[in-house]
């Protein structure tokens, strides 16, 4: 069980929002299997206690007790704290590719409007009032590209 887990921190996060939200899930069940053992734990950490108590000094193998003890409350927390940690940055990662997606959405969508109206203007009647009319456009969407390309970088 320890080493499936594992090999789930492990591996690498997504880039795609769908995998993203596939590792979440999988995170989240895993935290979930992480927290079902939280009782047996504080359990095991009241029985020594207890038995600590009531045994004292007469235990022979009380420092072996305490060590291994230790080791699982230490493995424990490690292995919580390691799932949280993952949790967390795939939620700040899903969010911010969800937000790199809509944004190439909408450039996608505005670049297909900028496409589709080239087409339909190209071809320029010889009037002067077509003339600055396209004219007019093209530094428009000159400035709109310009104010567009930040967002490219």
């Amino acid at each position: 069980c320890e080493e499936a887990m594992n090999k789930q921190l492990s591996e690498v996060i997504a880039g795609d929002p769908k995998n993203l939200q596939r590792q979440l899930e999988e995170t989240k069940v895993l935290q979930g299997q992480v927290s079902s053992h939280q009782a047996a734990v504080e359990k095991l950490k009241k029985s020594a206690e207890v038995l600590f108590d009531t045994r004292g000094e007469l235990l022979p193998d009380r420092d072996e007790i305490q060590h291994t003890l230790d080791t699982i409350v230490d493995k424990y927390n490690q292995l919580s704290k390691a799932v949280n940690n993952r949790n967390e940055k795939l939620q700040i990662t899903l969010t911010r590719s969800l937000s790199v997606q809509d944004g190439l959405d909408e450039m996608l969508d505005w670049m297909n409007g900028v496409e589709k109206n080239l087409e339909v203007h190209s071809q320029v009647p010889l009037n002067s009032a077509a003339i600055e009319d396209f004219i007019s456009k093209s530094m428009a969407l000159e400035q709109d590209i310009v104010g567009r390309q930040s967002s490219l970088n």
